[in-house]
């Protein structure tokens, strides 16, 4: 979403912008995306090319350094380690596997992110001297990063939902080429009634589809004022949401561990990114265990009825290592329930530990 988000505003600037601002901005935009995934800056490439088409020999390397030197900062500070960050992604990464399922989807919606390719054939065909060099190296790179995007796209847990960013991109090359037919006033009203008339009907299934997960996630509201309720319950003491033993439903219960993160509190275990690195035959992080062993997080929420950390992953195994497990049977006990939790708290110093 943030990457996105990054993209949609990449894709639009001022006309009267300083010619400085948007490569700059770009440069700084490149560099917190790849924060936040490794891949990310293939997102921003074409604009890349739009916005810095002119002499890029020379601005193209002064935005690496810039984009370099934001990419660095978060590491600047002792709790980020940039040794930790760097051997998890080359590790995690470096071993992906081929999922043909899961790239015949991502190529049934790559259709949509290259659809321009529809209105340059007709620019061609009837205002070839219209249609904009920049342009044209602006559709290829947008072509060549969907291409590596598939590719990432392919791997198990990924899916088409990495060609998304792309979509403020495709909407701003099928504009531009629109403006290549300029003087072909038929043509160009066809064309646009065309892409309208696709869209909505291809929008329409996906419009349902979206209604009905929206009335179906109806229960969070209630679910969210219940979390608040047990943060009001340990007040004082920290506490986290956990996970189940089923990945289906209740996995979406995970997803509301901002209410807690935003009011102070720690976020010690991530599922997905756990799941991968137990896939991948790492040991269980000693920090990671050594938080829970200790009850540095002294209170968690679990899915109602469900065993504590026990669900499995999406690489047909536990999502997390028995380790984790046992220390936390050890080191927690059930206190209260309510209608989409369980609260489990820190067993006092003076109980003895217990075995699962």
């Amino acid at each position: 979403m943030l990457i996105s988000l990054a993209v949609l505003i990449t894709s639009w600037a001022p006309p009267k912008a300083p010619k400085w601002l948007v490569p700059v901005c770009l440069a700084i935009l490149i560099g917190l995306v790849v924060n936040l995934k490794a891949h990310g800056f293939i997102y921003l490439f074409p604009l890349l090319v739009r916005h810095c088409y002119d002499r890029w020999y020379f601005v193209w390397p002064a935005m690496a350094v810039l984009s370099v030197i934001v990419f660095f900062l978060p590491f600047a500070l002792p709790q980020i380690s940039l040794s930790n960050f760097l051997s998890g992604l080359f590790e995690v990464g470096g071993g992906r596997e081929f999922a043909a399922g899961i790239l015949m989807s991502a190529l049934d919606n790559a259709a949509m992110y290259l659809s321009a390719a529809l209105v340059l054939v007709i620019a061609i065909i009837f205002k070839r001297d219209q249609i904009e060099k920049r342009d044209l190296h602006y559709y290829a790179a947008l072509v060549g990063c969907v291409v590596v995007a598939l590719y990432l796209a392919s791997a198990p847990g990924a899916g088409s939902y990495y060609l998304v960013p792309f979509l403020p991109i495709m909407v701003d090359t099928v504009i531009r080429f629109l403006k290549s037919l300029k003087g072909a006033s038929w043509i160009e009203g066809g064309v646009m009634t065309l892409y309208a008339v696709a869209f909505v009907i291809v929008a329409v299934t996906p419009q349902k589809r979206y209604i009905r997960d929206l009335n179906n996630l109806a229960w969070m509201r209630s679910a969210a004022e219940e979390i608040k309720r047990f943060q009001k319950m340990v007040d004082g003491e920290t506490i986290e949401i956990g996970y189940g033993s089923r990945e289906g439903p209740t996995y979406a219960m995970t997803f509301m561990k901002p209410i807690l993160v935003f009011a102070g509190n720690p976020v010690s275990v991530d599922g997905w990114s756990d799941m991968e690195l137990r896939s991948k035959g790492h040991a269980v992080p000693s920090g990671k265990l050594q938080w829970i062993t200790s009850c540095k997080t002294q209170n968690w929420l679990i899915a109602k009825g469900q065993s504590p950390f026990s669900m499995n992953g999406f690489y047909e195994q536990r999502a997390f290592w028995p380790e984790i497990i046992d220390a936390f049977w050890a080191r927690y006990r059930f206190r209260a329930s309510g209608e989409y939790f369980d609260l489990w708290s820190c067993r006092p110093d003076t109980e003895p530990l217990v075995t699962r």
